[in-house]
């Protein structure tokens, strides 16, 4: 078991807090679209505390991230491509590449 890198880490902490903000300003109106959002979320944990342990980065898009977007992407937030964006920003920020084991 390990540590995500910096970068995945600063990324993943930024969506959860993207999408609290999200339920907080009471942006998902349909109740499916909050369920399968709290479906792709509730082991982000994992990604954050066990890195490896089960699952890593690509594992988690494919599992989590990927189904909810097929679905609620064009109506609202794109979680795997906010990450995506939230990888570049802390990637140039800290100056740490991400390795392409690491990309998407």
């Amino acid at each position: 078991m390990s540590a995500p890198a910096q970068v995945i880490q600063a990324a993943y902490a930024d969506l959860v807090s993207r999408v609290f903000l999200c339920i907080r300003n009471r942006v998902f109106k349909d109740e499916d679209q909050l369920h399968e959002l709290g479906d792709a979320l509730h082991n982000v944990s994992a990604i954050l505390g066990s890195y490896g342990a089960w699952i890593d980065d690509q594992e988690y898009r494919a599992l989590y991230l990927r189904p909810y977007d097929s679905r609620w992407a064009t109506k609202g937030l794109a979680l795997e491509s906010y990450l995506n964006e939230r990888i570049e920003f802390h990637s140039k920020k800290t100056g740490q590449p991400v390795s392409h084991s690491e990309r998407p």
